[in-house]
């Protein structure tokens, strides 16, 4: 018998299908063969039959739609599940197609509804494995050239998982191309999805990075490492896929071309983690081969990352001395002299030449670099002039060195320096220029010649003191620029024309500072006080030997000569 359930009410359908099942079934409770195997599968006929009864005629089911995006949207699964089923039977009715198909909202929400339901399932083990199974990718593949950007990250999302989950799907998943533009999304969680889509791709199928060539992908990774993203996993990503390409040679030649050294520099500045400075040190390396016809910004970058490296570390001052890193970046000295983007990052070498036990070995190497080094001090430009007295004053520790840099213009460039050190700024405070010039001059006062040649310049004697009468100076937390204060006019009172340093010294009236000095917390100054204070004899006089006051001092003076009491020795 035929019906026509479009005449039926749901409560007159619901009742003969009841009557329809007592019939088949009978009052017979007690048996437990077929009809009980038949149970599930006859609930599932009754569903379906309930939902054929429920479709109603086209004007019915247009005001209905609304209600039908709604719950295509809605957050629960089962609710989109029974949307979508009611809107795949009712696009089984004529009547219904034209009203469902015109109506657009209706369609993208059904779109982003299936889309988001494969997303949801792709978490799964047995969710990836049958989306896989059912061909799908083929699918999710078309669905990245959507315009509905939803759509493309969910189909990114699933295709991801994929990749990750499933090695079978990356033979499936190589159409690379369809990835590429979305790396030009403004979208900074999409962008960081495809990257690490085609960094697996790039990785283990070499015959994708022709492709990814082809469609300008490494110009597309350099721009967004330029572009200074926050989003850390992007950074991340987009450093994993230049690596991966980083040893194909065309994909090399490109990235140097259009800025990726320079590009990998900045990141390597702006990240803390270091398992991710380390991904971005060896996307560097694998480029550097091909950098041999580099300009000057990617020689600056290399010797950058060399003095980020070695500064108070150990093991890279050593790895940087055992691998001829000092005659290299001494010979960048010499041929780029002029220019102070090379200039400042190649003196890292004074890192190399103290605290490590390659130390001495490094000030060796750049004995033939000391004419270069000491021009710099013309420059008067503070970063360079700070870093190459800290240079100095290092190699200066090697008697050898020390006298070859006294055959050259020393003294004539130092004291250029300390005649204008007040006009000296470009983020360099006068402190830190100063310090470097005191503790440079403190090492080279150990040669005579050196010693008499600032004890008798009138000029830079009252700058000396000058600066242990500051107050800044003498009660800063650090004691350095005190202890190379006190070093320097201990190393002048030692020479030996001790008479008439001595004499010469105290024309200039330190002895109220020195003896201040003898009061201070640190040891090290302290120590330094008292010797200077033997060296020129004043605590071996009588009180009223002295014609200075020196401030109610003078008992101090008078028990300073116990200097040994802090068993220290110059």
């Amino acid at each position: 018998m035929v019906m026509d359930y479009a005449n039926y009410s749901d409560m007159d359908s619901t009742n003969q299908y009841d009557d329809l099942m007592n019939d088949v079934n009978g009052d017979h409770t007690n048996r437990s063969s077929i009809v009980d195997q038949f149970a599930e599968p006859s609930q599932l006929l009754k569903e379906a039959i309930l939902d054929l009864l429920s479709v109603k005629d086209q004007l019915e089911d247009a005001n209905d739609i609304p209600m039908l995006i709604r719950s295509l949207l809605d957050q629960d699964p089962a609710v989109v599940s029974r949307a979508a089923h009611l809107v795949y039977l009712l696009s089984k009715e004529d009547k219904c197609v034209a009203t469902l198909a015109a109506n657009e909202h209706l369609i993208g929400a059904l779109v982003n509804a299936m889309v988001a339901v494969l997303s949801h399932l792709c978490h799964d083990n047995v969710g990836r494995m049958h989306i896989f199974r059912s061909g799908g990718i083929a699918e999710l593949i078309r669905m990245l050239h959507s315009r509905i950007e939803v759509v493309v990250h969910y189909a990114v999302t699933t295709l991801h998982n994929l990749l990750l989950y499933i090695e079978q799907a990356k033979n499936e998943i190589i159409a690379c191309e369809a990835f590429i533009p979305h790396l030009g999304s403004s979208n900074a969680k999409l962008q960081a999805l495809v990257a690490d889509c085609l960094y697996i791709m790039l990785l283990d199928m070499p015959q994708c990075k022709q492709t990814f060539l082809s469609l300008q992908g490494p110009r597309f990774l350099v721009n967004i490492l330029q572009s200074n993203p926050s989003y850390v996993k992007l950074v991340y990503a987009v450093v994993r896929c230049i690596r991966s390409i980083s040893t194909d040679v065309q994909s090399k030649a490109s990235l140097i071309s259009i800025g990726g050294l320079e590009a990998l520099h900045q990141t390597l500045g702006a990240i803390y983690d270091n398992k991710r400075k380390l991904a971005v040190l060896n996307a560097m390396r694998n480029l550097s081969d091909a950098a041999t016809n580099l300009d000057t910004l990617a020689i600056c970058c290399a010797c950058g990352i060399l003095s980020n490296l070695t500064c108070n570390n150990i093991c890279n001052k050593q790895a940087v001395c055992s691998n001829r890193g000092i005659t290299t970046l001494a010979r960048v000295l010499g041929r780029f002299a002029m220019m102070e983007d090379i200039t400042e990052p190649a003196l890292c070498t004074r890192h190399c030449t103290v605290r490590h036990p390659l130390a001495q070995q490094a000030q060796n190497e750049l004995q033939f670099a000391h004419p270069i080094i000491l021009t710099l001090l013309d420059t008067r430009r503070p970063p360079l002039v700070k870093a190459a007295l800290g240079l100095i004053r290092n190699c200066a520790l090697s008697q050898m060195n020390l006298q070859s840099i006294l055959s050259k213009s020393t003294l004539m460039s130092g004291n250029l320096l300390i005649e204008d050190f007040e006009g000296l700024s470009d983020g360099v405070s006068l402190t830190e220029m100063v310090e470097s010039a005191v503790s440079a001059l403190h090492q080279l006062a150990k040669y005579l010649q050196v010693s008499q040649a600032v004890y008798r310049n009138s000029s830079l004697m009252n700058i000396l003191v000058n600066l242990v009468s500051s107050d800044n100076i003498k009660n800063a937390e650090d004691e350095l620029m005190m202890r190379e204060l006190m070093g320097l006019l201990y190393q002048l009172t030692k020479s030996a024309d001790v008479y008439n340093c001595a004499k010469t010294v105290q024309m200039f009236v330190p002895q109220p500072h020195i003896i201040s000095a003898l009061s201070s917390p640190h040891k090290s100054v302290a120590a330094y006080a008292s010797i200077i204070l033997k060296n020129i004899g004043i605590a071996d006089k009588p009180i009223g030997y002295r014609s200075h006051d020196y401030g109610g001092k003078e008992r101090i003076l008078f028990v300073c000569g116990k200097w040994n009491r802090y068993n220290w020795k110059p």
